[in-house]
């Protein structure tokens, strides 16, 4: 189930709530007026992500993605 992400316009309080996308914005806790459902990016996890970060950073450079960051081995480029 998706969790989404709420703002009460009163009092501004934000919070989460898991629950189907048809079903009522909850009321806030603080002031129990119905709070608003928030827009943001949808969260991006496991191997698809990845697959897209190696792509931008191969895209970012002229030589495209080190062997190691490809590999996903950790390093350091160049002086720190």
């Amino acid at each position: 189930m998706p969790t989404y992400d709420f703002q009460c316009p009163i009092c501004g309080y934000q919070l989460e709530a898991m629950q189907p996308y048809d079903a009522p914005s909850p009321d806030c806790p603080n002031c129990h007026k119905r709070a608003v459902r928030l827009l943001g990016a949808p969260a991006v996890h496991g191997s698809m992500s990845r697959g897209r970060e190696l792509a931008v950073r191969s895209i970012k450079t002229k030589t495209g993605p080190c062997p190691a960051c490809a590999a996903g081995r950790a390093h350091v480029h160049g002086p720190k």
